[in-house]
């Protein structure tokens, strides 16, 4: 059961028979008759009224009992961050190995590698915007239907960041060692990219051979993640196919000085609750077993999104240092300058 932490009014206690303030299950309150009414109440003499706090009231969802409030370490800062440095000299690389004095452009497939890299940029923006926003004071009502669409959103931008960075690196190695890579200039090879083949599948497939000679530490660094990376895959494919993959988690308790009031919500309102983002998230530890098999685990053994997204950032920022310095060190240049004196521009991640 998820937990949210509750800082109710005076009334509320009182209904609920509550002695102080409680977490209550994110599963909610079923309201019904005077209760609801008094919720909605609440609500209306706030100025929060749109789609969501509709839907926060409205909740058609069973009581789950409380817990005892749990005083948490406030935490402001729930930014994810990206180094951006290695994959925009990489591109630089790649666009100079592109040019007729190098490798050429045979087959495009630097439009390959640039449409990847910038699918790329795009996938971790996705990550940061979602994460940031799923942890943000703002003046509206979170329900759990929310916190799940941000999971899943997560989700996907990671495993197809991952998907989108591996596509851009088979190019550029494709024009390297054609022999070792997936043909750009064929559709068929083209959709068989995908990280298995920098990983390798023991049951079925080999590596492809191309990364030990063009990317061996990258390579090196994706197989000791090949947990993160398959934990990554699975949560975006139950999310995607299946069922959510939120467990719980609890709520913020370091609104910004003045939130509440800014937006004309006393200080004894049940509303303050509703409208508290996420502190911790909790996400489904064995998202593909059934349900029976699942095993509840100890709290110090929680996966927390907390800790997953920095564990990604970790990976993406160390993939970058370890591409860029296999890049530098196996892609044959017989020019090392744009013969212009000065190298095109090349997009910045941020951009």
């Amino acid at each position: 059961m998820a937990v949210y932490l509750v800082r109710s009014c005076a009334r509320c206690r009182a209904y609920f028979g509550i002695a102080s303030d409680v977490g209550i299950g994110l599963r909610g309150l079923w309201f019904e008759g005077r209760r609801r009414s008094l919720v909605r109440d609440a609500c209306l003499k706030s100025r929060l009224i749109d789609s969501s706090l509709i839907e926060a009231v409205n909740l058609r969802t069973r009581y789950a009992g409380v817990v005892p409030e749990v005083k948490v370490k406030p935490m402001s800062d729930f930014a994810v961050h990206f180094d951006s440095e290695p994959f925009e000299s990489l591109d630089q690389l790649a666009l100079l190995a592109c040019q007729d004095y190098n490798l050429g452009g045979e087959g495009d497939w630097f439009g390959e590698f640039r449409g990847g890299l910038y699918g790329f940029y795009a996938r971790l923006y996705g990550v940061q915007s979602h994460y940031s926003e799923v942890h943000a004071w703002l003046p509206r009502v979170r329900t759990p239907t929310e916190t799940e669409y941000h999971l899943a959103s997560i989700m996907f931008q990671m495993d197809s960041a991952l998907e989108c960075f591996t596509f851009a690196l088979n190019a550029l190695g494709w024009a390297v060692m054609p022999s070792g890579f997936c043909d750009v200039t064929d559709e068929k090879a083209l959709r068989s990219i995908n990280p298995l083949k920098i990983l390798g599948d023991s049951t079925r497939n080999p590596p492809m051979p191309g990364y030990a000679a063009i990317f061996p530490s990258f390579q090196t660094l994706w197989q000791s993640q090949r947990h993160l990376i398959g934990r990554i895959r699975d949560l975006h494919d139950v999310s995607k196919h299946r069922q959510t993959i939120l467990v719980g988690g609890r709520g913020r308790l370091d609104p910004p000085s003045g939130f509440y009031e800014s937006h004309g919500i006393p200080e004894d309102s049940g509303l303050r609750t509703l409208i508290s983002p996420a502190a911790e998230i909790i996400l489904q530890p064995d998202p593909k077993a059934p349900s029976l098999q699942r095993l509840a685990r100890p709290v110090a053994q929680r996966d927390l999104l907390e800790n997953f997204v920095p564990s990604f950032a970790d990976f993406i920022n160390g993939s970058g240092a370890a591409a860029l310095a296999d890049a530098q060190a196996n892609v044959p240049l017989k020019e090392r300058r744009f013969r212009s004196g000065t190298a095109p521009e090349v997009r910045k991640m941020s951009s």
